[in-house]
């Protein structure tokens, strides 16, 4: 029997190759880890930012994932791991982590922090966590007035569903915002860089797929649907889309800007 794909499977079969893989690239150039550091990714998903910077720490660092859920985890692990130091995936709320006080070197986060209830708390759980000198990398969505694209296919979703399903993934945009909770978390020489990274899909119907099916926020705000009635709203999601999809076709691929903040601190 074949085994249905799960939202986690979804995740990595889509958004990893097309979005979180290019942006933990940006995360990385300005996290730069270095060989021996001990790096910890908070909401780990698939484990994308593990297997990216463990190759760089090498054998004399190690790197930890932690992410709340256990379907996303079990992905992770499945994956096979890149040479380099050993990744070690463990089940974690942010808010309130079981690590050892200055255990690690690196903390990052992409495209996690917007969907945690307690930011400052989260922040705060990150600093705990690195020793004296450390650094705390954090990537989160602009606005939707810098991610058009988005914003248009949240008001779709608004209109044929009554969900603004993607609002919470670009719910904490302003830059000032994300600066102020470094800063009020204990940390110093904070900066925000703007970054832009071209988001890679074979075709329309794979970022509709893709969003509505793997996407975080999305999957909560559909989790009261079967998938069964998620799927039949593809093709009326892609009539209302055409047009905009257009604007973004490079030969057979629909490629689109998305517009992130990149936040760093030292503890």
């Amino acid at each position: 029997m074949t085994k249905t794909a799960t939202p986690a499977d979804l995740y990595e079969r889509y958004l990893v190759p097309a979005l979180y893989g290019p942006a933990a690239q940006e995360l990385k150039r300005v996290a730069q880890p270095e060989c021996g550091d001990r790096v910890l990714d908070v909401a780990c998903g698939t484990g994308v930012i593990p297997r990216t910077f463990a190759p760089i720490v090498g054998r004399s660092g190690e790197v930890t994932g932690l992410d709340v859920s256990p379907p996303m985890l079990a992905v992770a692990r499945s994956i096979p791991k890149p040479n380099g130091a050993e990744i070690t995936f463990a089940e974690g709320n942010a808010q309130g982590m079981t690590f050892v006080n200055e255990s690690f070197d690196l903390v990052t986060c992409q495209q996690g922090l917007q969907f945690m209830g307690d930011k400052l708390r989260a922040m705060r759980e990150m600093h705990r966590m690195l020793v004296p000198g450390g650094r705390a990398v954090v990537s989160v969505n602009q606005g939707f007035a810098h991610n058009r694209v988005y914003e248009q296919f949240n008001a779709v979703l608004q209109k044929l569903m009554g969900i603004p399903a993607l609002a919470s993934t670009f719910s904490f945009g302003d830059p000032q915002a994300l600066k102020l909770l470094f800063t009020q978390a204990g940390f110093h020489n904070v900066d925000v860089k703007k970054v832009t990274v071209n988001v890679r899909f074979p075709d329309e119907r794979a970022f509709i797929t893709a969003t509505m099916m793997a996407s975080p926020s999305a999957v909560q705000a559909f989790k009261v649907l079967a998938p069964e009635k998620r799927a039949a709203l593809v093709a009326p999601l892609y009539d209302e889309m055409q047009k905009i999809f257009a604007f973004y076709r490079q030969d057979e691929y629909v490629v689109l800007p998305l517009a992130m903040n990149i936040g760093s601190g030292v503890a």
